[in-house]
């Protein structure tokens, strides 16, 4: 304004100045003209002249007011010349326009085109007030940086009439922010320091550079600044949760014409700042990186400790950060309340100038707020379980830092504590993954094992799906920064997808809470849990038969798990047990084989016997009940429960008949347990569609494998499941189908009144001994029939015992026996021995004695209506010797 003042007082001046010399100019011309003229004028007008003269004398003491007195002489001007006063009055209010467009909006052309260079700022120390600061640089006005061309020409014209500016002694530059960008008044501006600026004279010259040096104190009003925060705070809890939060920065000062000593006007400085909270271009990793980090738990809180690493700064900024201390929030369920999760301590930091910034922190959860572990109404989750879940999605999930009264805070001034105070800084979570990437431990190297304890078929729901029942244990490797010794996992829910080579496999569903327990040592987590009832979806059975298979031929394997998991956890700083659900994880697991592949186990299978039933005969057909116990070679345990279970017997190509089980099973690893099963053998009936390509028939395989069992020999089956091995589970049944197991039956052996199988100590078959009586050529022998409740049927064709090779005697007649259930001495049957020659020596020699003789037989061996034609060959036989 005083710029257009100045313009109205020359515009006057210019005008009496016109009016003088318009004024002289036209008397000169009268008192130059012709005299008859001036005459001939004086003589008309003489009494009305002297008239004049006289009011003029007389009202000399009446003077008009000077308002008057300058409108009449701009009215003689204009009426005396009209052009020049219009040349000068366009002149001057050319002149007054550019004054007025200097005095507006000349601080925003040299805002354009100031350049200022910093060669240090240097944060000397906090005072009561605020902070004492030296700066030491240049400054210069590039008048081509201003785009517009007529206003570059013009701030040049008015910078060389001006020439330099001074900086008013005192004079205050204020910084005023407020949240919006420039155009927003929703909020107010509030003034959050000044300087106090020395005087200054700045030359306005076009590149001219001026150098500054400055060291001054700077006021921090704390109340504003805590008034920003509430502004904040506001925008955050109205549920916007914008990606960018705006401010504008203002400065502004007083600047004087150092020539004239002439006020020129306000000079104010604009900018709108943005924080960002959008992490999709993790454009911190370009500034930020962290060195180390530790994670442990100490004195019944957890820390975290972090060592970080910022780009060297672009500034010659050098500062001492005093030791602070803020706290880490979150909403509670309403959103109403921030609640504190955290409280953060920085290191002191020292800023020096292009030098990387290392700042150390530590992060500490003491205790948590039951607001935070409490499931929410509205989502059935925490708001703590809710930020992890967002974190391990890469969702948006904002923390803020703020302020805390912590005594850490004590050694600072205490504006800046009010300021730390009032501080509340939302934070996106996710800008942290890109940080910690580093540190995420690839998950081969974790060297997650699973083994299984027990595992088993619970049930089939009305769906056809299967349920489980398992229990497991294992191991994970924990990054070597983590000391999480009093963490302990009390329970989980999981559904959980399996796949191999990106295949998946199955799929399984634990909806309800099972128990589980964990212990940390040596930087390995040690696990356990319990699965009970718990569905499977199985997708692929053709794979999970082929690891079934390599898991019992003792082959680990590695499958990845992508899981959604929910835990319970007993953990230090928390009174109740924390919840978290709906988390995230993919991982590799290896699955270890049961220490032992199934061709040793099967070798050394260890079967008692209990009971052998006959149900029901035909000729080519029995069924038969055999209760046995049975150890387990396993370490891992097995169960059925309310499983029916249907397995072929299949011998040379052919299927013999099916095993069934009815009952439920349930085994402990490396323990005994007990086992009831149908053998329906009928193979005429289960071989009808598998018609080998030879000439021995069903019958005649089955007489092969049982004239090789009652021998003693080793005979092999083969077990396989089949399309309905599970009626009500036709996925199971696909599974078993791809599954078969060859395996010895078990020799039967005699000890005790049970039948034991697979022990060298004990003689093999159904032959007990037998007694050889010389002198009335007979034999006896001791048998055992193991069917319970029927009698055996053997009719001897043919039969000869030797010794080493030779005959001491054979039978030559048929000859029948009936043997009862258990063990029975059988008449003494016809035989003829060897009366001379090698045969009669070793009988003579062995009489009242034993020897361990063979015998080869042919007879024909019936169960009710149920015959076979078989040929016996026993070996090592015990045989006593009498006369």
């Amino acid at each position: 304004m005083e710029l257009v003042y100045l313009w109205f007082a020359y515009l006057v001046r210019a005008l009496l100045l016109l009016d003088h010399i318009t004024g002289l100019t036209l008397r000169k011309r009268v008192m130059n003209g012709p005299q008859l003229e001036s005459q001939n004028y004086q003589d008309e007008n003489t009494p009305l002249l002297r008239q004049h003269e006289r009011s003029a004398e007389e009202d000399t003491t009446k003077s008009p007011p000077l308002l008057i007195r300058w409108f009449n002489s701009v009215k003689h001007c204009i009426a005396r010349n009209p052009y020049s006063f219009a040349v000068g009055f366009a002149f001057l209010a050319f002149f007054g326009f550019h004054l007025w467009l200097f005095a507006t909006k000349g601080s925003s052309f040299y805002q354009e085109a100031m350049v200022v260079n910093f060669q240090h700022v240097t944060l000397e120390e906090f005072t009561d007030k605020g902070i004492k600061i030296s700066f030491k640089g240049s400054l210069f006005f590039d008048y081509n940086m201003i785009n517009n061309s007529y206003y570059r020409l013009y701030t040049i014209l008015m910078s060389t009439l001006v020439g330099t500016v001074k900086v008013c002694n005192p004079s205050v530059f204020d910084v005023f922010l407020k949240l919006g960008d420039t155009k927003s008044d929703k909020y107010q501006f509030h003034r959050i320091s000044n300087l106090q600026l020395p005087e200054t004279v700045i030359d306005l010259t076009d590149k001219k550079i001026n150098d500054i040096a400055i060291e001054q104190s700077v006021d921090i009003f704390e109340h504003p600044i805590n008034q920003l925060g509430k502004d904040i705070l506001s925008l955050w809890s109205n549920h916007s949760h914008p990606d960018e939060i705006f401010f504008t920065a203002r400065t502004s000062g007083n600047l004087n014409m150092a020539t004239l000593s002439l006020h020129v006007g306000n000079f104010s400085v604009t900018r709108d700042l943005t924080l960002s909270f959008d992490t999709s271009d993790g454009d911190l990793e370009e500034y930020m990186k962290i060195d180390q980090i530790s994670i442990s738990d100490q004195l019944g809180s957890y820390q975290v400790e972090t060592l970080a690493t910022f780009s060297p700064l672009k500034y010659p900024l050098k500062a001492s950060i005093p030791h602070a201390s803020f706290q880490i929030r979150i909403w509670d369920c309403e959103e109403e309340e921030l609640v504190p999760l955290a409280n953060l301590s920085m290191d002191q930091v020292f800023l020096k100038p292009y030098e990387e910034l290392m700042v150390g922190s530590t992060l500490t959860i003491s205790e948590l707020d039951s607001r935070l572990t409490s499931n929410c109404p509205s989502t059935n989750i925490s708001p703590l379980n809710e930020l992890v879940v967002d974190y391990l999605r890469g969702a948006k999930s904002l923390i803020y830092f703020c302020g805390s009264t912590n005594t850490e805070n004590e050694d600072i001034p205490e504006w800046l504590q009010s300021v730390l105070e009032g501080l509340v800084l939302p934070f996106d979570s996710r800008i942290i993954s890109p940080l910690l990437k580093k540190f995420t431990p690839d998950l081969d190297s974790l060297n997650t094992t699973l083994q299984l304890k027990e595992i088993g078929i619970h049930s089939i729901d009305s769906d056809s799906q299967p349920h489980i029942n398992a229990k497991f244990y294992g191991d994970v490797t924990l990054p070597a920064y983590t000391n999480l010794s009093s963490l302990n996992i009390s329970g989980f829910t999981s559904s959980f997808d399996v796949s191999q080579a990106h295949k998946s496999i199955a799929k399984v569903y634990i909806e309800e809470w099972q128990d589980s327990s964990t212990t940390v040592s040596e930087d390995v987590l040690y696990f356990q849990g319990i699965i009970k009832d718990s569905l499977i979806d199985i997708l692929s059975p053709e794979t999970i038969s082929h690891m079934i298979q390599k898991y019992l031929n003792n082959h680990s394997q590695t499958v990845d798990v992508d899981a959604t998991l929910g835990i319970q956890a007993h953990i230090p700083v928390s009174e109740q047990r924390l919840e978290l659900s709906d988390l995230e994880v993919q991982l590799p697991i290896e699955l270890a084989g049961p220490s032992k592949d199934i061709d040793s186990v099967l070798d050394h299978l260890n079967v008692t016997v209990l009971n052998i039933d006959v149900i029901s005969t035909t000729k080519d057909s029995i069924l038969l009940l055999v209760d046995a116990d049975i150890l387990n070679p396993f370490a891992s345990g097995f169960n059925l429960v309310n499983i029916d279970l249907d397995l072929q017997l299949a011998y040379n190509e052919s299927t013999l008949g099916h095993l069934s089980l009815f009952e439920n099973i349930e085994s402990s690893g490396s323990s005994w347990f007990s086992a009831s099963a149908l053998f329906d053998i009928d193979p005429n009936r289960y071989t009808i569609d598998n018609i080998p390509s030879s000439d021995v028939s069903p019958i005649e395989k089955l007489e092969q494998l049982v004239s090789g069992y009652l021998s003693g020999e080793e005979t092999l089956v083969t077990i396989e499941g089949h399309d309905r091995s599970i009626p009500t589970s036709p996925l199971l049944s696909q599974v078993l189908k791809n599954l078969s197991v060859t395996l010895p039956i078990p020799q039967i052996v005699y000890e005790e009144h049970k039948i034991l199988s697979s022990n060298p100590d004990y003689q093999s078959g159904f032959i007990l001994d037998s007694t050889m009586h010389l002198m009335s050529s007979e034999i006896e022998f001791t048998v055992y029939n193991p069917i319970s409740n029927s009698e055996a049927f053997v009719l001897i064709q043919n039969a000869k015992a030797s010794y080493e090779g030779t005959v001491l005697g054979y039978i030559g007649r048929e000859q029948s026996l009936i043997i009862p259930p258990g063990v029975s001495t059988t008449p003494r049957i016809p035989i003829r021995y060897a009366t001379s020659g090698i045969g009669a020596d070793i009988l003579r020699k062995a009489v009242n004695g034993e020897l361990k003789v063979d015998a080869q037989a042919v007879v024909e061996f019936g169960l009710q209506s149920f015959k076979l034609q078989l040929i016996y060959h026993g070996k090592g036989m015990r045989s006593n010797i009498r006369l």
